[in-house]
């Protein structure tokens, strides 16, 4: 292959054009592979182009993190069930109203992110991604946690912050390594007392739902530092009894 080819290539990569973005792709294909590694690395920025034209494969294939924020992305292309060793996916700030359900292909996954789009209900295949350790749905539109979310009992972090939710899934008491859990700013009216196994829970933060009561058996979380319930209808002399019982808690709530 000639250098210019290789120059001619690359220049249709970069010209922000999907037509020539395509072509580009073409091009490669025509010529059998052998374009030079300046264009494979050209051609590495345009991972679900890869797995749609067969390049590349040992690239994607092998693929660790994939980064799409901001991208106002309004669905996820379907190709991305192709990235199988795929441990880090982060779509944040996008326009996403659903998650397809063969995201339960990755089964890698180990983080992730999806802060900030549209999302209205979680794919119950959510469940398959049990290598899991951090997911973050803060900012979307859910309505509703499913259930099998607590087949996913490698998470250390859950951040649903921000959302319309109601009501949390009593498996909730499956994710027993969970760290950190983010459920304000939410209409929650109420706890499940399965929240109450989360033995290993650090931070708590249930702020600004309508959370009136607390489970009994919350005061045994004594590995609990943080904990916020600002701005729910909590009685004081509630809150008074759950700090003396967590001594090592730092507790903020709203004080008359």
């Amino acid at each position: 292959m000639f250098p210019d080819e290789n120059k001619k290539i690359i220049q249709l990569l970069r010209s922000n054009d999907e037509q020539n973005i395509d072509l580009a792709f073409q091009l490669c294909i025509s010529i059998k592979e052998t374009y030079n590694e300046d264009v494979a690395s050209e051609l590495h920025k345009y991972v679900f182009k890869c797995v749609k034209y067969g390049l590349e494969k040992n690239y994607y294939k092998n693929l660790k993190t994939l980064e799409l924020e901001g991208q106002n992305l309004t669905e996820l292309p379907v190709e991305v069930h192709e990235l199988i060793c795929l441990e880090a996916l982060y779509i944040d700030n996008n326009q996403l109203e659903e998650l397809p359900k063969d995201i339960s292909k990755l089964s890698n996954l180990e983080l992730l992110n999806v802060h900030k789009n549209k999302l209205s209900i979680l794919p119950a295949e959510i469940s398959n991604l049990t290598k899991l350790t951090g997911l973050y749905l803060s900012e979307n539109q859910l309505s509703s946690i499913p259930q099998e979310l607590g087949a996913l009992d490698q998470l250390f972090e859950l951040t649903i912050s921000n959302n319309n939710i109601d009501k949390i899934p009593s498996s909730i008491g499956n994710l027993k390594k969970l760290v950190a859990l983010y459920l304000d700013k939410n209409n929650i009216e109420s706890l499940p007392v399965e929240i109450c196994q989360l033995y290993n829970l650090d931070t708590l933060n249930i702020s600004n739902n309508k959370i009136s009561t607390l489970p009994r058996d919350l005061e045994t979380l004594q590995g609990l530092h943080f904990l916020d319930l600002r701005h729910n209808p909590i009685a004081e002399s509630e809150i008074l009894r759950l700090k003396e019982s967590l001594p090592d808690c730092e507790v903020y709530y709203d004080q008359d």
